[in-house]
């Protein structure tokens, strides 16, 4: 009946830490810095699963924000005392896992989803015994798509099954590595450990269930962010980078799809579908819109979290183009206010 918080380190500090409350006022570490003595900067999940606490490290010195460099998960079942202990072999023993994105518990295992530049990984362990644990890989390769699926970016149990969002680092193009930009894909994983497509490109000899291709049908879908359950419904929330193309230059702009651009027109493309996107399922296979657009304004460009209570469900945006926002007019930039900037947050009901 705590709470725990994972904080996040500049650069060339400590590390973050893992804090611990009874009371929400009174925080106390309950782990070293950068838990592990590695240099980390990033620590962004805390797992609850058979009566213990996980997490790994997601971020690394250097400006690697989702790059740990090496895929190590920790547990304890004690967080008060602060002792935690790697339950798998560096990076599954394959040194292309650089980082973790995602841990849930499922029925009787508990899933990790990796980052590697040769698509993602999914991984589950029984938890039992004496760590490491054994652990069994039931996807490679990003599914059969590869790079484009390079990480997974959200994982929830609804109905059954394992629903898996994937994304491309950096809002849907790793410039660092040259990959995308690619919509982003929803798999789903049973209990079995076999796998189907629910939004995203036909393959192998597996369709979308759903019917909608990466992304929604939508090219700008850059993550399947953050997904939650309410009511009995599941929910999905993208980033559509679709917005970025209102800062670059017009004179520049010779990127792949650059005459479609011309010819809509940016500002037509970004005031008709800019904004994050959240649909929602009862079924996992039929879908429906429940925004398109960032709650009709182009700046929320991501869905970062989905929480449901007895008050209905919240939903918070990221939106970091505020208090100011850059302008083009007249041939130079400027900086402009901006009311839609900065996040927000949502009740539906």
């Amino acid at each position: 009946p705590v709470i725990y918080v994972a904080t996040w380190s500049r650069s060339k500090g400590w590390g973050p830490l893992i804090l611990r409350s009874e009371d929400g006022k009174h925080f106390e570490p309950v782990s070293r810095p950068g838990l592990s003595g590695y240099p980390i900067t990033a620590i962004r999940l805390l797992v609850p699963y058979k009566g213990k606490l996980y997490t790994a490290p997601t971020g690394a010195s250097g400006g690697k924000v989702n790059d740990a460099g090496v895929a190590i998960i920790y547990e304890t079942d004690d967080p008060a005392k602060g002792e935690w202990r790697a339950i798998n072999e560096p990076g599954f023993g394959d040194p292309s896992n650089v980082t973790i994105y995602e841990l849930a518990g499922f029925g009787d295992y508990l899933y990790s989803g990796s980052g590697t530049l040769e698509g993602f990984q999914v991984w589950r362990t029984r938890a039992e015994g004496k760590p490491p644990y054994h652990w069994t890989r039931l996807i490679r390769g990003g599914a059969g798509r590869g790079s484009i699926n390079q990480g997974v970016i959200s994982m929830l149990p609804f109905k059954g099954a394992l629903y898996i969002g994937g994304g491309i680092q950096n809002g849907g193009y790793d410039n660092r590595y040259k990959v995308g930009p690619a919509a982003s894909e929803i798999l789903r994983i049973h209990p079995d450990g076999s796998w189907e497509i629910v939004v995203g490109n036909a393959r192998d000899g597996k369709q979308p269930l759903s019917g909608l291709n990466a992304g929604f049908n939508n090219y700008f879908c850059g993550y399947l962010w953050r997904m939650g359950i309410h009511q009995g419904w599941l929910y999905a929330g993208t980033l559509d980078w679709s917005v970025i193309l209102s800062f670059n230059r017009p004179e520049i702009k010779k990127t792949r799809g650059s005459r479609i651009l011309s010819a809509v027109g940016v500002n037509n493309l970004v005031d008709s579908r800019g904004g994050a996107e959240i649909w929602r399922t009862f079924d996992g296979e039929n879908w429906l819109p429940v925004t398109r657009t960032g709650f009709d304004n182009r700046y929320n460009f991501g869905i970062r979290n989905i929480v449901s209570t007895p008050h209905g469900v919240f939903i918070g945006t990221a939106n970091p183009f505020g208090p100011r926002v850059g302008q083009w007019h007249e041939g130079e930039w400027s900086y402009v206010d901006n009311p839609q900037g900065g996040l927000e947050i949502w009740q539906g009901t």
